[in-house]
């Protein structure tokens, strides 16, 4: 705590007086550290803005995919294929109904 009217600097917790020095020394390298808290909550909250959990399987697709050093397999039929084969896209109720019937009757869970 800053005593203005006796220019003192004393401990908030048990009144001790502190050198001013020494109470300067330790603003400057809290503050230090507190910038860089800041910059990492900033970078985390970037992150946290950009985390799109739906884009997740395709972001893992396209790592994979980059260079056509790799290519998928179908799930089903276990055969290779390119992503520019998909062509058309179904609703999910409808394509969790095909993949439900298709897994009940292949005796796959």
């Amino acid at each position: 705590m800053i005593d203005t009217k006796n220019r003192r600097v004393n401990c908030q917790s048990c009144g001790a007086v502190i050198d001013p020095y020494d109470a300067m020394y330790e603003l400057a390298m809290n503050g230090e550290r507190m910038q860089q808290q800041v910059e990492n909550l900033l970078e985390q909250r970037k992150q946290i803005i950009n985390y799109k959990p739906w884009l997740v399987v395709i972001k893992s697709l396209e790592k994979q995919y980059r260079g056509r050093k790799m290519i998928p397999n179908c799930p089903r039929c276990h055969e290779p294929f390119y992503l520019e084969e998909l062509t058309s896209w179904m609703g999910k109720p409808f394509a969790d109904a095909r993949i439900k019937k298709w897994r009940d009757q292949n005796g796959k869970s």
